[in-house]
């Protein structure tokens, strides 16, 4: 039976079968610092000499069951469930799990995949320091955010409950959406302000705004809002101001700010000609007339 193989290229022995009939060890550090580390991520950790300077225990010839040795337990709350990036001390299913040991020249490397996840160990005693460092790499993303939506399991944001944002942020929240910014339909003002209050008093850890469609928008530009409760916007700021709403503004928001948004040296030749009433003239792209 095949065990395992050589990587000539990376200078390894791969062990990718864990019922082996013996421990396949490896020895790390050159120096004063060392461990001995099998395949299963047994072993043991001593300082210059393994007789009389032993950090860490170990009974060896004991497989399957190699131990003491360095184990990182990765563990699921939700499922209750959990697992080692080596196949030891936990021993998953192989026929659910893979796992790896891959040997180097004095480092060893455990790879696993278990329920989808992927996660990786290395072990690994630097020249010069009387350290074992365990690097451990698992694929981990910040949590997701929805900046517009109206609703979740069954509930729309608009219904204005306690109930129907508990729902709609644990629904989003089981998708790894941990920021959410629902919106509301053009509804009368004062069912709006309703909705806003009911929401302010006891809000949801994951609400981090709400995205108001209307009332005040364009009769002409409503798609499905209803129009009876579209009211004319009347917003009365200078033009100044209207004018890096959308320019400035928004560079600065997705970090461009640098080459686009204003009339500065060094940036994009990106102009607006317009009128007194803001009506466009005439429109030039990197200094290129359209």
């Amino acid at each position: 039976m095949q065990y395992g193989y050589f990587d000539n290229k990376k200078r390894e022995y791969v062990i990718d079968n864990e019922a082996l009939p013996c421990s396949w060890t490896n020895y790390l550090g050159v120096e004063d610092m060392a461990a001995v580390i099998n395949h299963t991520a047994g072993g043991y950790l001593f300082y210059k000499t393994p007789e009389y300077h032993r950090i860490s225990r170990f009974r060896g010839n004991g497989v399957p069951m190699d131990r003491p040795g360095f184990y990182v337990y990765i563990r699921d709350n939700e499922k209750k469930d959990y697992h080692s990036i080596s196949w030891q001390p936990v021993a998953k299913d192989l026929s659910k799990a893979k796992y790896r040991c891959r040997h180097g020249l004095s480092y060893t490397v455990y790879e696993s995949e278990y329920d989808g996840l992927a996660s990786s160990q290395t072990m690994v005693i630097p020249r010069g320091e009387n350290v074992l460092l365990w690097d451990v790499k698992m694929l981990v993303l910040p949590g997701l955010v929805d900046v517009h939506f109206h609703g979740a399991a069954g509930y729309d944001f608009c219904d204005g409950t306690q109930e129907a944002y508990r729902a709609i942020e644990a629904y989003e929240n089981s998708h790894g959406i941990t920021s959410i910014c629902p919106a509301t339909m053009t509804l009368p003002v004062e069912q709006l302000k309703q909705i806003l209050t009911e929401v302010s008093e006891d809000k949801p850890d994951s609400l981090v705004g709400v995205h108001l469609e209307g009332p005040f928008i364009n009769k002409a530009k409503k798609g499905a809002q209803k129009e009876e409760y579209v009211i004319p916007p009347s917003v009365g700021v200078p033009k100044e101001q209207a004018i890096r709403v959308a320019t400035i503004n928004p560079a600065v928001s997705i970090g461009v700010q640098t080459e686009v948004g204003s009339l500065e040296a060094g940036k994009y030749a990106n102009i607006v000609i317009a009128d007194k009433e803001l009506h466009r003239r005439q429109v030039i792209l990197k200094g290129v007339s359209l």
